[in-house]
């Protein structure tokens, strides 16, 4: 049997891995897809899917004009029809905008979206003078970021939750009644654990809640936040890891986990962004895993989010969930509702990212993807 489908070639630079799969289930019916990767990222790759060709790339200690020109001579032999950036910023991504040849469309995913605003990155605008597709990572992004852009920028929603079980999977029984998942490395610019720490300190969760840290413990702030919940007496009620936690670990406490929590509060340095533009990778975990989301009450009262999150202020987080502990029915419904939205049902999302494609491709009208 002939294979019509097409060549993609599929870059990324950083670390931005874990979204891989779901672009690929997307990819695979229309394309061959020509993974050109940071080589870093390599061992952590984890598809069902088949891949063409995997080429792995150094970019540490090399400028952004050697990567580029490296990736345009791979491209050229390849001869895609399409070139998809899974990152579509910084400088090897505004390198590559410039040097390969137009004949190849591209279309790119942007994971700090309010970058695409024009006054605020100059780089993405020159990276917009050839890129001009952009998916971006939940609906809420796209609505506020569609009367800002560029008129000639086109916007699609994509959500990429759609997760392999590794190899290594295995069922995790909970040491206590509940449960609460805290996805992501121990750093405080990125998950608020000492303002977690502080409403913990003023009332204690009792001793039927767990919260599992699900990143290194050991390393960066770990250590210096362990020693904070020690000497609060506050330890026990965490479970951290000493050592990079593997996909299959990971996976294994998400699937055991009666609620994620994003750990993201007012007075953190983004917060203002992730209202708008951002999301956290807690979110497409709690979609996929099917797990209610545990947020703080600004982002859980706003419309992606009321269907499938419990709200909480710092102040009322601990008595919320002891009674949790107590009688988990409320969180019922919220499973229930990440089950049943039709944004996330999988032909749906096909659907509107093979009509993207095809937009970036130029073989549909111009209202496709249309901010």
């Amino acid at each position: 049997m002939t294979d019509n489908r097409q060549d993609v070639v599929f870059l990324e630079f950083g670390s931005h891995a874990d979204a891989f799969h779901s672009h690929f289930l997307f990819l695979k019916d229309r394309f061959n897809i020509h993974l050109i990767v940071n080589e870093k990222i390599v061992p952590f790759l984890t598809t069902s899917v088949p891949l063409a060709s995997v080429q792995k790339l150094r970019v540490e200690g090399r400028t952004p004009l050697s990567v580029s020109l490296e990736v345009r001579r791979i491209v050229e032999r390849i001869r895609p029809a399409l070139v998809f950036f899974h990152t579509a910023q910084g400088n090897i991504v505004r390198e590559l905008c410039f040097l390969l040849p137009r004949k190849y469309p591209a279309v790119g995913v942007h994971h700090n979206a309010d970058k695409l605003i024009p006054w605020h990155s100059f780089s993405q605008r020159l990276i917009s003078l050839r890129l001009r597709h952009y998916f971006v990572l939940a609906d809420y992004i796209k609505e506020n970021l569609a009367p800002l852009v560029s008129p000639k920028i086109r916007l699609q929603e994509v959500y990429t939750i759609y997760y392999e079980r590794p190899p290594g999977f295995r069922e995790i029984l909970k040491t206590k009644p509940l449960r609460v998942a805290v996805p992501g490395a121990v750093e405080q610019s990125r998950r608020d654990f000492r303002g977690l720490a502080e409403a913990l300190w003023k009332t204690p969760l009792n001793d039927r809640v767990e919260i599992a840290v699900l990143g290194d413990g050991s390393r960066g702030e770990g250590p210096a936040l362990r020693r904070e919940l020690r000497a609060a007496g506050l330890e026990t009620s965490f479970t951290f890891f000493d050592g990079y936690l593997s996909e299959a670990d990971m996976v294994s406490y998400l699937a055991s986990s009666d609620l994620i929590m994003p750990l993201l509060h007012p007075g953190m340095p983004y917060f203002p962004l992730f209202e708008k533009y951002k999301i956290s990778g807690s979110y497409n975990l709690a979609y996929g895993y099917q797990k209610p989301l545990l947020m703080h009450q600004r982002l859980a009262g706003k419309k992606e989010f009321k269907p499938v999150a419990l709200g909480y202020e710092m102040e009322e987080l601990a008595p919320s969930l002891n009674r949790l502990a107590q009688d988990p029915s409320p969180l019922t419904p919220l499973a229930q509702n990440i089950k049943t939205d039709p944004r996330l049902d999988f032909r749906r999302q096909q659907k509107l990212y093979d009509a993207f494609i095809q937009s970036a491709l130029g073989q549909v009208g111009p209202e496709a993807g249309k901010g």
